[in-house]
């Protein structure tokens, strides 16, 4: 899921139901636009669990985010997708986004 909460806390209904926790990824979290922002806000963090299904031992493929560029963006989500979905793929597992914004294309 998204490092926003509305993310997590989308994901948790259907963790609950499957019995797997959330693994929050931050390189899948919205748009971070440096033109409208002053900073990167304040997550969630293993200190402070927004839910109990959320695994705190999950290590991020992409740990540090920064304000970006719409492109910048696109090239984050891409990247961090493409690794979840090989990591995915080798571990012979499923893989469901949670995320809220859509990012692939700019909005008007």
């Amino acid at each position: 899921a998204s490092p926003f909460q509305r993310a997590i806390l989308s994901a948790v209904p259907l963790a609950r139901r499957l019995r797997i926790p959330v693994c929050v990824e931050p390189g899948l979290a919205e748009f971070l636009c440096k033109d409208t922002r002053t900073k990167v806000p304040g997550f969630f963090s293993s200190e402070v669990s927004v839910s109990p299904w959320v695994d705190i031992h999950y290590k991020p493929f992409w740990p540090k985010l920064k304000l970006e560029t719409w492109s910048e963006m696109r090239q984050r989500v891409a990247v961090t997708a493409s690794h979840l979905i090989k990591q995915c793929q080798e571990l012979g597992g499923d893989l469901i986004i949670c995320s809220h914004r859509y990012s692939h294309s700019q909005s008007v």
